[in-house]
């Protein structure tokens, strides 16, 4: 089971994801006698990665987390500014960073027994002027 964490459980260097979205703020605020509820909306404008994505946190300035986006093949892309007011964040096993990071390494087997689809290569004759 994931655990969100809080703003004091944020660090440099730790991986994080998205679990979901904060709900809206809601305050009773009494309207000419009546209890009406009115809904409070914090909407900073910023893309949000979709959950599940796995992020290294580079730096905090609370409520802001800048992330880097871990990419297969040990890559990263970003920066992107996470508003920790919108999302819970959750921390990552190791084993689910490294997957990612390792997706597609060992793949080689298509490649290897010379599927068609593999690297658009094939075993044997690679040259369509020979008509073999």
């Amino acid at each position: 089971m994931s655990t969100i964490l809080t703003a004091d459980d944020l660090e440099p260097g730790l991986h994080v994801a998205v679990h979901g979205r904060r709900q809206p703020l809601r305050m009773q605020m009494p309207r000419d006698g009546d209890d009406d509820e009115v809904v409070i909306h914090h909407s900073g404008g910023m893309a949000t990665p979709p959950a599940g994505v796995p992020l290294r946190i580079i730096e905090l300035a609370l409520p802001f987390a800048a992330c880097a986006v871990i990419e297969p093949g040990n890559g990263e892309a970003g920066p992107i500014i996470v508003d920790t007011r919108e999302v819970h964040l959750m921390r990552l096993p190791t084993q689910y960073v490294d997957a990612i990071v390792g997706f597609g390494e060992h793949d080689t087997t298509k490649a290897d027994r010379g599927h068609p689809g593999a690297h658009g290569q094939r075993r044997g004759n690679t040259d369509p002027r020979r008509g073999d």
